[in-house]
């Protein structure tokens, strides 16, 4: 199996975005294990059953292993993860950068000695320091591309051509040419949401390592709803001193544990993607809420999957109904699609596919044939989640992204607090009408330079997106 099938596999298993570095300092491991000659061995596997089914992925750091000559206890805490938990992946944080027969090696180390499933390089020194890695279709490849450090902009940011950073240009390159097996994925930091939502505008569905949230300051809900793909999934979020060092005493892989469940619970809640655990939640949840588009497996506990589109569209809701079933069956396809469904996918299916059918779908549900949206000198791009206004980037927060999709969606039309609300909010979430206003405010301001658009109020029912009406004598 792939590094990319494989982490798709443990991002559907585990619905989590959470990646655990794994970075033992000796100083900080407990009392109780620092004695022992495996300690670092001791204290990461502690730590790796705990929070195994919490993650997507563990990031071991090489560094940390091998200034204390612990390079076997690194092989044999792979080698625990491979045995006791098959199918998450290990990402071996090595930043290799190198050319030649010396890469070739780090290549062999990386794969043949440590068995990582991928590895993250420094790809500075051009195509030839990456190729040697590229020979392991079935392993991955993670370049560093926009780092969370405060001195990755010194050299990241600087202008290569008009118009493109190094970062973005490393993307381009990373997402063609540097990536022939579909094996490739980039580190982006998450203390710049704005950079981390325009690597994913250039990229697509590519994986997405990214360090810089907790104590280096990055904002979880900004950072998904920049970062993550179509289907909500698309990153590992890599959190390390935070869990590992949760507690100090004997029971510091159950505090390590609590830590990692809180952090993997507060990025499931930024994606902007609801979840019914069964037939009667998913019709619950569609009869009070409003969404964009339903993918809907037809093997749902309680209530059938065809049950719950029949409802729907009872309710003369028009929502997009992507099915999804084990059974490629031609009746079952006649069935559904009969029953008011739009579109079909049989299991097992490629996750790119997917996603670029549910692209396919909200598109056309909103009446375009492409992912940009406008409304005059204001253009907006529903993959990256960037906008702009007269040819300038616009900087708003990721309320403000939702905000403005929700009005761009319906350019020219009312849209009601209710709606809103629903849109924005994830379900048991709550957003107040006075909030709404806030966000309403600031983005009236960014937005009304120059009077080429404007957000209308109607008294008591909502909001309307609109060009202002031209002056007589205007061109």
């Amino acid at each position: 199996m792939t590094f990319v099938s494989m982490l798709a596999q443990a991002w559907s298993r585990s619905d989590s975005l959470l990646c655990v570095g794994l970075d033992p300092d000796p100083a900080r491991i407990p009392a109780a294990l620092r004695a022992r000659p495996d300690a670092i061995f001791e204290f990461c596997r502690a730590i790796v059953d705990a929070t195994a089914d919490l993650v997507c992925a563990f990031k071991p750091q090489i560094a940390y292993f091998a200034a204390h000559r612990a390079e076997d206890q690194l092989q044999a805490l792979i080698a625990h993860i491979h045995a006791r938990h098959p199918g998450v992946p290990v990402v071996l944080d090595a930043k290799r950068g190198d050319i030649g027969s010396t890469a070739e090696q780090y290549a062999r180390e990386a794969f043949e000695r440590y068995q990582a499933d991928a590895v993250t390089l420094n790809p500075y020194m051009g195509q030839d320091s990456i190729e040697p890695y590229l020979q392991w279709p079935e392993r991955g490849v993670i370049l560093l591309c926009r780092t969370s450090n405060p001195g990755g902009a010194d050299l990241q940011s600087l202008e290569v051509a008009p118009g493109e950073r190094l970062y973005e240009r490393v993307a381009r390159l990373a997402s063609e040419r540097w990536n022939p097996h579909g094996q490739t994925g980039l580190v982006v930091g998450a203390t710049v949401p704005e950079e981390l939502r325009r690597v994913r505008a250039i990229v697509g569905e590519m994986p997405l390592l990214v360090p810089g949230i907790g104590a280096q300051g990055g904002d979880i809900e900004a950072t998904v709803h920049a970062g993550a793909d179509v289907a909500g999934r698309g990153m590992m979020v890599n959190s390390s001193r935070a869990i590992l060092y949760a507690g100090s005493g004997e029971d510091f892989a159950p505090a390590a544990r609590e830590v990692a469940r809180q952090t993997r619970d507060a990025l499931r809640a930024a994606v902007p993607v609801d979840h019914g655990a069964s037939g009667k939640d998913a019709d619950s949840a569609l009869a009070l809420h409003e969404f964009d588009l339903l993918i809907l497996d037809l093997g749902l506990p309680q209530l059938p999957g065809l049950e719950v589109l029949k409802r729907l569209r009872a309710r003369h809701d028009g929502l997009p109904v992507l099915i999804l079933t084990a059974a490629d069956s031609v009746e079952q396809r006649v069935r559904g699609l009969d029953l008011g469904a739009d579109d079909f996918m049989a299991k097992p299916f490629a996750l790119n596919e997917l996603e670029a059918r549910v692209r396919a779908l909200v598109r056309r549900s909103m009446g375009a044939s492409s992912s940009m949206l406008r409304c005059g000198p204001l253009v907006y791009d529903q993959v990256g989640r960037m906008a702009w206004l007269n040819d300038q980037p616009l900087e708003l927060s990721a309320r403000e992204v939702g905000l403005l999709e929700i009005l761009l969606q319906r350019a020219g039309r009312l849209v009601s607090k209710e709606q809103i609300v629903s849109r924005l909010c994830e379900w048991g979430e709550e957003l107040s009408h006075n909030a709404i206003e806030v966000y309403m405010h600031r983005l009236r301001r960014k937005l009304e330079i120059g009077d080429s658009v404007r957000i209308a109020t109607v008294r008591g029912l909502g909001y309307c997106l609109e060009r202002p009406p031209e002056q007589p004598g205007s061109p």
